[in-house]
């Protein structure tokens, strides 16, 4: 399943194994986010405590952070080309991201 409902409060995405068979993250995937600038990449979040960037079309990492934090929330910026903010409600902790420094 792509889904994991065991914590129907926080549903983890798992995109191992489906369809397009990535191997990005070592745990369920929280949260997800197109980048509108460039709509080919997605950042995601992971209870591994890595955000990564990677290409929709072929499955490649384009870059990752490693910073140990479990974000359940990614949104680019809309007003910013590259920004990405995250926010864990666990910790009220909020992270913000220049993907084009990543």
């Amino acid at each position: 399943s792509m889904w994991d409902l065991r914590t129907p409060e926080f549903p983890t995405l798992n995109l191992t194994g489906n369809i397009l068979n990535l191997d990005i993250h070592n745990n369920g995937i929280l949260s997800t986010s197109w980048c509108p600038y460039d709509p080919k990449i997605i950042a995601s979040s992971s209870r591994d405590g890595k955000t990564c960037f990677f290409d929709s079309e072929n499955g490649h990492l384009i870059a990752q952070i490693d910073n140990g934090i479990m974000l359940k929330s990614l949104q680019w910026s809309p007003f910013s080309k590259g920004k990405l903010i995250g926010f864990d409600e666990d910790k009220d902790l909020i992270e913000i991201f220049d993907f084009n420094k990543a």
